[in-house]
């Protein structure tokens, strides 16, 4: 049908974890990635700065 099968994997691993598991691995990869700087507006220290 056109699934990617790489995509519905992640989708099948997400299903079995519960939902506080989840926002818990959300919370900290949204930390890396504002760490990192790539999140647009997400008040890095060099947002700030500027």
């Amino acid at each position: 049908m056109g699934y990617d099968t790489k995509i519905m994997k992640k989708v099948i691993a997400l299903r079995k974890k519960d939902d506080q598991e989840r926002m818990e691995e959300d919370l900290i990869l949204d930390t890396y990635l504002s760490a990192l700087g790539m999140i647009p507006g997400a008040g890095t220290e060099e947002d700030e700065a500027a």
